[in-house]
């Protein structure tokens, strides 16, 4: 993640987190939620992200995308092994190349918020094309599975053990 400069969450299915990678954003995030409607909104991107409904497994799983009131973006892909959604991963924030500077929504917060101390933390994000991000992520699905695979066999030998 600190090659790509983008972070990277994983919730269980429950909504859990199981690993959180901040890289770079921790400044930013920590500013936003210092007010009170920045904290609310802050609060409703992070539920969305944790457990909004994701697309029905398939055999390829899809990229579905959430903007963040400050004009950050998150990626978020399901984790599906043997066809069952067991969580998901979650890429961002990310500063869309489209947007390349404070959502409109941040900048109708003027009053909450120094907007130059939001540029100035906001600018310390990765900013890169969607499909750029997309890309790079695009052996997450494969690997997820990888994952799940060598965890879920460690776990069934781990009990033959235990059972012999």
């Amino acid at each position: 993640m600190e090659l790509y400069r983008i972070g990277l969450k994983v919730f269980d299915a429950q909504g859990t987190k199981l690993v959180d990678m901040k890289v770079a954003s921790g400044d930013f995030c920590a500013y936003m939620f210092t007010g009170p409607n920045g904290r609310r909104l802050c609060t409703e991107t992070v539920t969305h992200i944790k457990v909004r409904p994701l697309e029905a497994p398939q055999a390829e799983p899809q990229i579905a995308m959430r903007n963040c009131f400050s004009g950050l973006r998150y990626l978020m892909m399901p984790v599906i092994y043997e066809g069952d959604m067991l969580g998901r991963i979650i890429f961002g924030p990310f500063m869309p190349e489209d947007v390349g500077g404070l959502g409109m929504d941040l900048k109708a917060l003027e009053g909450e918020f120094d907007l130059v101390k939001a540029k100035d933390l906001i600018d310390r994000i990765r900013t890169a094309p969607e499909s750029t991000v997309r890309r790079c992520w695009s052996t997450s699905p494969r690997s997820s599975t990888c994952w799940c695979f060598n965890s879920h066999k460690a776990m069934i030998s781990s009990q033959l053990h235990i059972e012999a």
